[in-house]
């Protein structure tokens, strides 16, 4: 082992991560992946994923959907997890020297998931009914299985509509 992986090692065994810690990044990795899953599907070049688009996002809000997430929707608070945090960024020095005390975890996955959701709904307020039309021509999505029936009857309605016009 040379110097480097030396130090990082005596590093690492300073910093004890408590059973409750490894539990919320258990928790944290199964909601991010599926944004890591949506990311890799609609990534793709050599398949049409626009059609997939909209279940994908419809996939992730229901991961990431809490009570709190639910109760909060219109708060006044908008919190973007985009946004740079000027008082977060002085306290890296701080949040440095108190690494090895635990954190307290009591519903921070649920923090995180509200965020998520508030952002969510930020980028993409609504489901639109041109949003679908992609999605009700592919026949894996056909059903519209992931919007609710009032969007269903929408979406056929204008697909009826489109069809209708260019007769």
């Amino acid at each position: 082992m040379d110097l480097d992986s030396k130090k990082d090692a005596k590093r690492l065994k300073q910093i004890m991560i408590t059973d409750d810690e490894w539990d919320l990044i258990a928790d944290l990795t199964e909601v991010l992946s599926t944004f890591a899953d949506a990311t890799e599907d609609l990534g793709g070049s050599k398949y049409v994923t626009n059609s997939m688009r909209t279940p994908m996002l419809m996939e992730i809000i229901k991961t990431v959907t809490t009570d709190l997430a639910n109760n909060q929707d219109s708060d006044e608070e908008e919190d973007d997890a985009f946004e740079n945090n000027d008082a977060e960024e002085g306290q890296d020095s701080t949040q440095n020297s108190k690494i090895n005390e635990p954190i307290n975890t009591f519903g921070l996955l649920d923090e995180v998931k509200s965020k998520l959701y508030k952002n969510i709904k930020k980028y993409y307020p609504t489901l639109f009914t041109e949003s679908l039309i992609p999605s009700i021509l592919d026949p894996r999505f056909k059903k519209l299985d992931f919007s609710p029936e009032a969007q269903k009857i929408e979406t056929k309605r204008h697909l009826q509509e489109l069809f209708n016009n260019e007769k």
